[in-house]
């Protein structure tokens, strides 16, 4: 019997079959239910078209075997089954293969393969393509692709890549060398690290400056802004808006500024707008209608929270839902240039900088799920339902960190940072503890009574009191400097009570202290002299100038941000904040251009406390957050030796350069 009298039976046989029924339960008249649909499905194929394919048959075939007793009772014989249908060989698949195409590459993996498909849908950006049956990816993402799948078609064109990359970096650093010299001649009295900044902000459309607290980046934004005109806005805290009016007519005394507040709305005539996160949504309809050529965000680690109302403003939001969703603009849309200032981009993880990578239109910042599943340690945790006696669900923690040196290469082309120690000449910082013992009682029946409904609520508490009891401690540290006679200081604390008992004490014989926190007015008080004003800039002001106010006690993140204070160089935390990078803002409101001593930073702990607890959270943050930002200072080094060595020409040898580059 040939192979086609072979097929011709089967499919006789079937279509008898087929005629007889598909019981439920199988009752050697017919096919079982599963059987039925299957060869129900490929003979209406071959009446339809007049063709089967082999693998269809001889997989009909196979499942005809079950059913040769009825074969045989419809008088056929069943030596048929036996003889196999023979598959045509297939030729074998091709090995993978990678190319580039309009700034992407396309793979296409050949013969499927589960594991090799795992590994690209962890790239990011990765799309699949099923008409041409690819995978494609930026081609910015090859470094990130071959670490997670390093197959040779990934090495080759990686290597090739890098050819390429060398000579666009050469030609790019050449045009930086030029522009860096032209920003000398035309901006007199910049450091060198700000001509570099700038330089860093003026070629891109988006840019986030991120050096550490104190070499005046609010300058290397404020150039580039006026460089480019048009109009310009100012996005900052309260407590900050005199001081970027002040900062904008140091470099362009004629500028016009609109300081935004109250009843005071945006000036569509001024050169600058400056407006506080607080009002953004009260003045934002008014905003967007003027659109601006330059966007200023400033401490922008206020957007990281994409539910509060401030990143609503400035990222914009969907509203409604089902077809009728909308899509709100945020403000960071209708400038032509953004860029965002801040000197913690992660304060404590890496889910935070997400927000700042979507407000600079950065890739990375597309697409939350993808993002968090690469580099924020996602992990699936089982939580008991609150009200729920006792059930549980599974639930995504975001909360971690992972990939962090491959998070710093891709962002490092919009995001400069420099540590403080390389771009300025300043003396040391010196952290250290200073541990003291207090009185537990309270505090251990707050902590006894903590259950799963109050134990926010109870560890609140627990701060307070920790933080009331170390004011005697920190009273006393601040004597000494006091005696001395030497120095001044700043004390930060996250409550108002310690911050009263403290300047109260301190001021009990004689003003010595000043209290700067969120209950200070930010309003001058026209005809006031500073003393008798003691609005935001006027008690920096007094603490500047009067020699016997010795001390300024604040509020850690009203007094820790945008400040000025290098006249202190004795830091003091009464207690511990829950971030830990609102610690490294505080202090370095001391360590800052400008500073001329050795800055002392002392953490009061209170033992057998929370504060324990928070201290080692506090190193432990730090170092999720200095992986990212010594690989990104360690690139800005790099960078920077690249500019010094094409002062002479460099060329690459011909026989380097690949043909299809």
């Amino acid at each position: 019997m040939s192979q086609q009298d072979v097929r011709s039976l089967v499919l006789e046989v079937t279509g008898r079959l087929l005629d007889r029924g598909a019981p439920t339960v199988y009752d050697s008249k017919g096919f079982s239910k599963v059987d039925y649909n299957f060869a129900r499905d490929v003979h209406w194929h071959y009446r339809r078209s007049g063709n089967a394919t082999p693998r269809q048959l001889a997989a009909l075939q196979k499942m005809l075997y079950k059913y040769r007793k009825q074969i045989d009772d419809m008088g056929y014989d069943v030596s048929f089954l036996k003889k196999v249908i023979e598959i045509p060989k297939v030729e074998k698949l091709r090995n993978p293969t990678a190319r580039v195409e309009d700034e992407r590459i396309f793979i296409d993996i050949g013969k499927f393969d589960a594991e090799i498909l795992f590994k690209l849908k962890q790239i990011p950006e990765r799309t699949y393509h099923p008409e041409s049956k690819t995978w494609s990816f930026p081609i910015q993402h090859i470094e990130v692709a071959y670490r997670i799948w390093p197959h040779q078609c990934l090495l080759d064109l990686r290597t090739r890549t890098a050819v390429q990359e060398f000579r666009v970096v050469t030609q790019r650093t050449a045009e930086m060398i030029a522009l860096e010299d032209q920003i000398r001649a035309n901006w007199s009295g910049l450091y060198e690290h700000q001509v570099e900044g700038i330089a860093h902000i003026l070629p891109r459309d988006h840019s986030l400056l991120a050096d550490d607290m104190g070499p005046r980046k609010t300058r290397q934004s404020i150039i580039p802004a006026i460089i480019r005109g048009g109009q310009k806005l100012v996005i900052c805290p309260a407590t900050l808006k005199d001081n970027w009016k002040k900062e904008i007519k140091m470099v362009d005394p004629d500028a016009t500024i609109q300081v935004i507040g109250g009843s005071i709305g945006p000036n569509p005539e001024s050169d600058w707008n400056i407006v506080n996160y607080d009002v953004l949504k009260k003045w934002r309809p008014r905003l967007m209608e003027m659109g601006f050529v330059t966007e200023i965000i400033d401490e922008a680690h206020r957007i990281k929270n994409e539910g509060a109302g401030r990143s609503k403003q400035v990222l914009g939001w969907t509203g409604g839902s089902g077809k009728s969703k909308v899509k709100n603009l945020g403000l960071k849309d209708i400038a032509e240039h953004v860029v965002l200032l801040t000197g913690t981009p992660i304060m404590s993880r890496p889910m935070e900088i997400f927000n700042l990578l979507k407000a600079v239109g950065h890739p990375l910042g597309k697409n939350w799920w993808q993002f968090a599943q690469r580099y924020c340690g996602a992990r699936q945790d089982t939580v008991y339902v609150k009200g729920g006696h006792g059930s549980t669900k599974t639930v995504w923690n975001f909360k971690g960190a992972s990939n962090l040196e491959e998070l710093a290469a891709l962002i490092s082309d919009i995001y400069l940072q420099r540590k403080k120690d390389e771009c300025l000449d300043l003396p040391g910082k010196f952290r250290f503890p200073q541990y003291v013992q207090i009185d537990l009682k309270k505090y251990q029946e707050y902590e006894d009574s903590i259950n799963w409904k109050n134990h926010l609520a109870k560890l609140t508490l627990m701060r307070v009191e920790t933080a009331d009891q170390c004011v005697p401690a920190t009273i006393s540290r601040l004597e000494d400097i006091i005696d001395a006679e030497i120095e001044n200081a700043v004390v930060f604390s996250c409550f108002t009570d310690p911050i009263d008992r403290i300047a109260n004490y301190l001021n009990k014989e004689k003003p010595t202290a000043v209290v700067l926190d969120g209950r200070t007015s930010k309003k001058h008080k026209e005809g006031k002299k500073p003393r008798e004003c003691m609005c935001v800039e006027c008690t920096k002001q007094v603490f500047w100038e009067e020699p016997n106010v010795r001390v300024l006690v604040g509020q850690i993140q009203a007094a820790g941000q945008g400040h000025n204070l290098q006249n202190a160089s004795q830091v003091i935390f009464n207690d511990f904040d829950w971030v830990p990078a609102n610690h490294d803002q505080a202090e370095d409101r001391c360590y800052r251009i400008g500073q001329d001593r050795k800055v002392t930073v002392t953490f009061i702990v209170a033992e057998d406390t929370m504060a324990e607890d928070l201290q080692e959270v506090y190193y432990e943050k730090k170092a999720i957050v200095s992986t990212v930002e010594n690989y990104l200072a360690e690139q800005a080094m790099k960078r920077r030796e690249a500019r010094k060595k094409v002062r002479r020409p460099t060329t690459i040898p011909s026989s380097d350069i690949s043909a299809d580059v």
